[in-house]
């Protein structure tokens, strides 16, 4: 009865692990990308209704002028506007919605990055937690044995006991602690994730000019531009404004002047932000890339005597403690070393949105 048991919870196990995702793969599927993606199909057909009343603003000014309905200049120009420039202004209009999108997506993107860091630190943790905890069994285990000998106290022996229990504690307090992470990252994605390492990117970057091209694409940048393109729409219908002397044209024509400026202060604000941000995620990356490639070569020289303390370990040249002790080592070097690749990978993500839209890259808490 006990191995049927066994073998339905290995089959439980392995069945559950067939379903984790890589984090490549639970990111294609964020609910914020399924619904940018409808929202985008709602904006396009929505332009149907922008072309219907179009056609309305037409109809209404040819009924206007037939039967002199006495509508006011100001009501005229209007619709004169709307009939000439509504559907330009919705595609362009739809153009910052897209941005707007995209943005989300980005922020949505680095902040799972975000929580995955988390995730993999506890992971490590973990895992980092089992060989402390091992030692600990081998010295309580020795201790055992000296105690039976009187090679030992048995107040030395309670110390090794205690060891044992607070080894123990660790280990089962950095398990709820992974779990938990693992837990959010499911709720948050709807999927289950496969929480493993990256390997780093650690091609050289561009030049910071060749990001800086990119500032342009900013939506802080790039969205009151589309905004006064929508403006310098109504301005050519209001060059005869001086002939037709009406309060409230002249009242509609100064607000829309106004909110031009207005957009262009803003976009040159926005450029100097831009330029600020994409430096500070261009240095960081480098500082990040400088130290996982230190980080990097170090864990290879530690690899190398790993491998011989096991060599020596086999040959029963040392005892299994001093080689985990050594493992422990290199475990909280590769703790070290994983967390440097995630975060490096995640800037040189940011850097990259920096040339788009945007990568929230301030608002994301990359650390």
């Amino acid at each position: 009865m006990k191995k049927i048991i066994i073998v339905i919870i290995s089959f439980l196990l392995i069945f559950n692990c067939s379903f984790a995702l890589s984090l490549g793969e639970a990111l294609q599927k964020l609910p914020i990308i399924e619904e940018n993606k409808l929202q985008k199909e709602l904006d396009i057909r929505s332009l149907q209704g922008v072309i219907d009343a179009q056609y309305g603003a037409s109809d209404f000014l040819k009924i206007d002028k037939r039967y002199g309905l006495g509508t006011s200049e100001h009501k005229r120009l209007e619709m004169k506007i709307a009939k000439e420039t509504s559907l330009e202004k919705a595609k362009l209009g739809n153009k910052i919605k897209k941005m707007q999108y995209s943005l989300a997506e980005n922020a949505s993107v680095i902040g799972v990055r975000g929580l995955y860091t988390a995730a993999l630190a506890a992971k490590g943790e973990y895992e980092l937690s089992n060989l402390h905890y091992a030692v600990a069994k081998n010295n309580y285990v020795l201790a055992v044995k000296q105690l039976k000998n009187g090679d030992i106290t048995e107040y030395q022996y309670k110390e090794k006991q205690i060891e044992l229990n607070q080894a123990a504690n660790v280990e089962a307090l950095a398990r709820i602690d992974y779990e938990s992470y693992k837990q959010k990252l499911s709720v948050l994605l709807g999927v289950d994730v496969e929480i493993a390492p990256e390997q780093p990117r650690l091609d050289p970057l561009q030049s910071l000019d060749y990001y800086k091209a990119g500032i342009g694409n900013q939506i802080t940048v790039k969205a009151p531009e589309l905004q006064n393109q929508i403006i310098e729409l109504d301005f050519e219908f209001y060059e005869d404004r001086f002939l037709i002397q009406n309060e409230k044209i002249e009242r509609a024509y100064d607000d829309l002047w106004r909110e031009y400026k207005t957009n262009k202060l803003a976009i040159k604000a926005a450029k100097l932000a831009a330029e600020k941000d994409i430096e500070k995620a261009y240095f960081d990356v480098n500082n990040m890339y400088l130290q996982t490639k230190s980080l990097q070569d170090n864990l290879f020289a530690l690899d190398q005597r790993l491998v011989q303390m096991e060599e020596l370990y086999q040959a029963g040249l040392i005892a299994e403690n001093k080689l985990n002790q050594l493992k422990i080592q290199h475990k909280q070097l590769e703790n070290a070393y994983h967390l440097a690749s995630f975060s490096l990978n995640t800037k040189r993500q940011a850097l990259v949105m920096a040339t788009s839209v945007g990568p929230s890259y301030q608002e994301s808490g990359v650390q």
